[in-house]
């Protein structure tokens, strides 16, 4: 088999621009902070964080809820 330094060239070239990819990949993550970059390379720390995600999403529902009882009862001493 003749390797040609075309084929060299080539390969190195891919070479490269894998090992640029992965840098790009490695910036990314620490200028986002995240680790990953998608569920399914932490499927723990996924649902984790989808947990405390929903918990922030309910405790803000209530709050919005807890004001607006706060307003109703607030207008309504006003109005005695």
């Amino acid at each position: 088999m003749r390797v040609t330094a075309r084929t060299y060239y080539q390969d190195y070239a891919k070479s490269v621009g894998n090992l640029h990819g992965k840098l790009n990949e490695s910036m990314e993550q620490v200028s986002t902070g995240r680790k990953y970059k998608a569920a399914d390379e932490n499927p723990i720390a996924y649902y984790a964080g989808k947990r405390m995600d929903n918990q922030y999403m309910d405790a803000e529902s209530k709050k919005g809820i807890i004001d607006d009882v706060k307003i109703v009862c607030t207008s309504r001493k006003k109005v005695h």
